[in-house]
């Protein structure tokens, strides 16, 4: 068994030789590496904190589940309507999932907000990764579609309920199928009026020009 470990991705050839007795034989062939997200186990996900936008990586990457892969026991919500609050589409689940965590503050309540490309979001509460991967996390909230059909791409999950100082786990998957992208998201820990940012506004400032 020969194990192979590139860190770049890239095509790599490799030469084998083979013997048998006296007989020997030589061929090539070309491994093509893919890196997979630093985050696309469930033990690996990145902590993150409310206050805002989220689309990097600690080493300055923007955020992808490029390569991600279903891992051995990942959880996925039930499938069904794609509008529906707790449903992922009918589209073979989860498929190319990447990870984050966070743990609830005094507020009670968080939101995400997320952009790039077709995803589906869900939120399990978990002491560990590894509940997650036994079965013993409990899902929350889970979205596909939240918008309406123009920005299908986006989903969302407005207000949900957490338990102050509890953890929990955030699993962003690829929709229709498992597609692959850059995504950013936005994540608060109250309510954002997801449904009222997609109506036109104006907003008048009293004095112009103020002191205060």
């Amino acid at each position: 068994t020969v194990i192979s470990t590139p860190t770049v991705p890239g095509d790599y050839t490799y030469i084998v030789t083979g013997y048998q007795g006296s007989c020997s034989g030589t061929d090539t062939f070309t491994l093509s590496a893919k890196i997979r997200p630093i985050n696309d186990n469930v033990c690996d996900a990145i902590e993150i904190f409310p206050g805002g936008w989220y689309g990097k990586y600690p080493n300055g990457e923007f955020y992808n589940n490029v390569n991600a892969t279903r891992e051995q026991n990942e959880p996925a919500p039930q499938e069904g309507d794609c509008n529906t609050p707790m449903l992922w589409c009918e589209e073979g689940g989860v498929q190319n999932s990447v990870w984050f965590w966070f743990t609830a503050t005094p507020r009670g309540l968080v939101s995400f907000n997320t952009e790039g490309f077709d995803q589906q979001i869900a939120i399990y509460r978990a002491d560990t990764c590894s509940d997650i991967l036994e079965g013993n996390g409990t899902l929350i909230a889970a979205n596909d579609d939240y918008y309406d059909e123009d920005q299908f791409f986006a989903c969302a999950l407005e207000s949900v309920t957490v338990e102050p100082g509890q953890k929990y786990f955030v699993q962003i998957d690829g929709s229709a199928g498992g597609t692959e992208g850059f995504f950013s998201f936005i994540f608060w820990d109250y309510p954002m009026g997801v449904n009222a940012i997609e109506e036109s506004a104006v907003v008048y400032i009293y004095t112009n020009p103020g002191t205060g």
